[in-house]
């Protein structure tokens, strides 16, 4: 199985075999096709308690949410590589990428490897691409799919990859402050600024903004609603929307100004990207729910919540009519530790009453125990081809895989045999063997998917393998619908750059009693980081 080890798996380091000697009998399935569209929608800050919020509000204690229909549902662990509790950039990194980092970087590792993105895995496929956020667009989490920066308040370097680097066919959102040449109103390109980005005196002085930067590189314009609906999906090649001089209106507070809604700029985009003849990826950024956490204001991140699903429900209705696209909505992370309490039925139709900062009101229907992010698991909901993978316990690099993997179904994977492989599959690994050194503090999963089907009965050699360097060990283990079967773990010393490790390893292949003795699922190949 050779082939496993060619598919965009370069991040990888260092061997390790384990071959599994395999008999029995399972049903026949087909593979999963690919999808030839993908959109994930991150509500930012949006944890548990934030939809329910948001659900009680919109619907009622017994109603649904759009992202409550989608077909899978699941949860997700944010820590990054330096801390238990993230931010928008390190989470976004292992979304974007399936990579953890520190926080504060911007899809790169701490010692400034880039680390390859979706959106530019897509565009390599001849994918058009997008991203939508209702923050500034050189915010951390839009900025962790179409940039690669040390740190994520280097908006001067976030907006260059966006032109020079990763040149997404459409960046819609706030931020105009950030483009605008020094003399126009409101701008923040000041010479100081600048200097503080780390432009030269000479760079800071002759600078002249971004804008002109843009449209040379084949971006149109647009700042306000009217000039986006007035776009032919035909006509343009690139797209640049920049509604604000910083950050979008919270939804709440956006009567009388022409910025679009997050609905409209999602509707929009798949209405430009959409005659790709090979698909799209889209990612929808409701930024602002992590901002009214922050702030523990109840309002601001319910309404926020609900327009987020506003977008959700574009992204289904375009999902409908397009067979083969995969809808994902997740969060980065949780913010401001919200709980709904008792009284529901005084949860706020306008919301006057809540705007208090701190939480003292007559009515008080949310708790907040944090100013800031936390470190408790987020909903993963998904629609679509491979969405059956975003079930259970996930880590957030577990997103980037899946979507890796529907995007570019590992179909190269067979054995050379007249039969691909596998069932699900119970391994038992001797680690005594692995001499990798200790196991280090803060666990944490990188996983890589591979999609293996089985059209027989055969007796076969089946190798599994995993990479690292002296930053990464990878465990290998192999996993059913979501579900971890088994697998091993070892450290590795961090004075080793580069060697290579190789050991025959016995294992044995049983279907699952709950399987009923029938097997219709995809097994992958996992890795678990240490």
């Amino acid at each position: 199985m050779e082939d496993i080890t060619t598919m965009n798996r370069t991040y990888m380091k260092i061997g390790l075999i384990a071959v599994l000697m395999l008999s029995i009998a399972i049903p026949q399935v087909s593979a999963e096709d690919g999808a030839k569209n993908i959109i994930l929608l991150i509500g930012d800050g949006m944890g548990f308690a934030q939809v329910t919020a948001a659900r009680v509000y919109e619907a009622g204690p017994d109603g649904c949410l759009n992202m409550d229909t989608l077909d899978y549902s699941g949860y997700m662990s944010t820590h990054s590589q330096n801390s238990l509790v993230t931010d928008s950039a390190a989470a976004g990194t292992a979304l974007a990428c399936g990579k953890k980092t520190d926080n504060r970087i911007i899809s790169q590792s701490p010692d400034g490897e880039e680390y390859e993105t979706i959106l530019e895995a897509a565009r390599d496929n001849g994918k058009a691409t997008g991203i939508v956020s209702t923050a500034r667009i050189t915010h951390a989490t839009p900025a962790v799919f179409g940039a690669h920066s040390s740190s994520r308040y280097n908006w001067d370097d976030i907006a260059k990859d966006y032109l020079q680097q990763t040149k997404p066919d459409l960046l819609l959102g706030g931020g105009l402050r950030y483009w605008l040449d020094d003399t126009e109103t409101g701008s923040h390109r000041t010479y100081e600024n600048l200097l503080e980005q780390g432009l030269s005196e000479a760079e800071a002085l002759a600078d002249d903004g971004l804008i002109d930067d843009a449209v040379a590189e084949g971006y149109t314009i647009v700042y306000n609603q009217s000039e986006l609906d007035a776009l032919d999906m035909n006509a343009e090649e690139r797209v640049l929307g920049l509604f604000s001089l910083s950050h979008m209106s919270y939804e709440f507070e956006r009567d009388g100004t022409d910025e679009p809604h997050i609905a409209h700029m999602t509707e929009k985009a798949l209405e430009l990207l959409e005659n790709d003849p090979d698909g799209l990826f889209l990612m929808v950024e409701g930024a602002r729910i992590d901002h009214a956490g922050h702030a523990n204001n109840i309002t601001l991140n319910v309404h926020d919540t609900v327009a987020f699903d506003e977008a959700v429900r574009v992204a289904l209705e375009f999902a409908e009519t397009h067979p083969g696209t995969l809808v994902i909505v997740t969060a980065d992370h949780e913010c401001g530790g919200l709980s709904v309490e008792y009284p529901f039925e005084s949860f706020p139709a306008e919301g006057e009453y809540i705007q208090d900062l701190d939480n003292e009101s007559e009515y008080r229907d949310g708790i907040w125990t944090s100013g800031s992010h936390t470190a408790v698991d987020v909903p993963v909901m998904a629609s679509g081809p491979f969405a059956s993978l975003l079930t259970g316990r996930l880590d957030n690099t577990g997103i980037f895989d899946v979507m890796e993997e529907a995007m570019i179904p590992s179909n190269d994977t067979a054995t050379e045999l007249s039969a691909e492989v596998i069932p699900a599959i119970s391994i038992t690994v001797e680690t005594s063997a692995l001499d990798f050194g200790t196991v280090g503090a803060g666990l944490h999963s990188d996983a890589l998917q591979i999609t293996i089907v089985n059209t027989g009965t055969h007796d076969v050699n089946v190798t599994a393998e995993a990479w690292a360097d002296q930053n990464n060990f990878y465990a290998t283990a192999l996993r059913l619908n979501g579900g971890t079967v088994d697998g091993f773990s070892e450290g590795i010393p961090a004075d080793i750059t580069d060697f290579e490790y190789a050991e025959d390893v016995a294992a044995s292949l049983e279907v699952p009693e709950w399987a009923g003795g029938e097997y219709d699922g995809t097994v992958l190949f996992v890795a678990e980081g240490v």
